[in-house]
């Protein structure tokens, strides 16, 4: 049995992991919210709008990773081969990006004879598409063998591995936008740090593989890959559709100038939950050690992480707010509502705050337990996006798919606490 973790020594232990785990990601991601705001001013509004539903396929081939990030870090401590488990983990993850590519490349024609890909054709598109796919695929094991030198405890190595790679991303792509002027900018900058980052990733498995330890008493999280497989990639279908099937009905119903702005919005606007996401990640590794001492341990251990995510959650607000105020003030979002983007970072906050407990569940072995939720909430959305196609009125897509989300992750928040520590 293993040893109980006790938690009276209170919140304030629980911020310095929580911060460590998150500083690598979320200064990868913020390096990466970075590079659309950087770029959008050296591109037209036509060629930032196709960058715009680029960037959708991108987000979801780097996020569907058929649970294989997660997977890792909870199979890892009891794995006595941890590079098969890492390796495993990575096809996981590259399976979903595969996917995603597959399905954007069906998609696209409909798209371009929709009118909103502008001077862009199908066999270009296609082409970019592809690009992408096969970047998102060796991200597949920079991610996993990141989250990997999280659980033995090489902080260096992880932070070396998401930091680079996003900024050689950023740099790569403004540099092309700069001189390209050109949605093409995205795709190669994506491919081209991959290439290079997943060389890397291989190099540094040896590095996991040399100093990780044993731990028996999980072997069960090794077979049951498959199950946990499913169920995360079923919330990441259901979340990337929630993040990123706007765009893609705003380009073809309200045209590239409206989807420009709300792209650069909203980009803006994610900063609550992108603070979030990424400080919680710890708390898969802790709330598995915890799980032996009970609903109240566990409890009080989401307690503790949700406060402190609140706060982070509000730290990430008043930092969306300056940024959109800065952008307002340079132009690059010219003719952006303040009132879209209130709404758009509260539903960010929202989703920001609901990230505690499903680390959290993670770490517990439920890697399905948010998709009740999420099921409710894209359902809900996806009524009114057919709405708004039907009625070609853009502002249900903008407007309504944001109240919706608060609403599911308020539901969420409340119900959820209680069903994952007593289970």
């Amino acid at each position: 049995m293993p040893p109980k973790v006790r938690l009276s020594s209170g919140t304030r232990l629980l911020v310095g992991p929580m911060v460590r785990g998150g500083l690598g990601p979320l200064s990868s991601v913020l390096v990466l919210l970075a590079l659309p705001l950087a770029s959008a001013s050296f591109m037209r509004e036509q060629d930032f709008a196709v960058w715009a539903i680029f960037n959708t396929v991108v987000t979801l081939a780097t996020t569907i990773d058929f649970g294989g990030a997660a997977y890792v870090m909870a199979a890892l401590p009891s794995a006595k081969s941890p590079a098969s488990v890492i390796y495993r983990s990575a096809r996981h993850s590259a399976y979903g990006s595969l996917t995603v590519g597959a399905i954007a490349a069906a998609v696209w024609p409909l798209y371009v004879m929709s009118g909103g890909a502008g001077a862009w054709g199908v066999a270009e598109g296609l082409a970019a598409i592809a690009a992408i796919t096969v970047a998102a695929a060796l991200r597949s094991l920079i991610i996993v063998v990141a989250n990997a030198a999280l659980v033995v405890r090489k902080n260096a190595l992880r932070d070396t591995l998401l930091i680079g790679h996003s900024v050689a991303v950023c740099g790569i792509g403004v540099g092309l936008a700069a001189y390209f002027a050109s949605a093409w900018a995205l795709p190669t900058a994506w491919l081209a740090s991959m290439t290079v980052f997943s060389a890397v990733g291989f190099v540094a498995v040896r590095q996991i593989a040399a100093v990780h330890r044993f731990a028996p008493g999980g072997d069960d999280m090794e077979a049951s890959s498959r199950g946990w497989a499913s169920k995360r990639t079923a919330t990441a279908v259901l979340r990337g559709l929630l993040m990123n099937a706007d765009r893609w009905i705003l380009g073809s119903v309200a045209g590239a100038s409206v989807l420009a702005t709300y792209e650069v919005i909203w980009r803006i606007a994610s900063a609550p939950r992108v603070v979030a996401t990424s400080i919680t990640t710890a708390l898969i590794g802790t709330s598995a050690a915890v799980k032996s001492n009970g609903h109240k341990a566990l409890l009080g251990l989401l307690n503790k992480a949700s406060n402190i995510t609140a706060w982070a959650v509000a730290i990430g607000v008043i930092g969306s707010a300056i940024v959109y105020a800065l952008s307002v003030h340079l132009g690059l979002a010219a003719g952006a509502s303040a009132t879209l983007w209130m709404v758009l970072v509260t539903a960010s906050a929202a989703d920001g705050l609901t990230s505690p407990l499903t680390t959290l569940s993670l770490g517990l072995g439920r890697p399905g337990f948010d998709l009740p939720y999420l099921s409710l909430t894209c359902g809900s959305a996806g009524l009114l996006w057919v709405l708004a196609i039907a009625l070609a009125a853009p502002s249900l897509v903008a407007y309504g798919t944001s109240a919706v989300w608060i609403a599911g992750s308020a539901l969420y928040v409340l119900r959820g606490p209680r069903r994952v520590t007593y289970s």
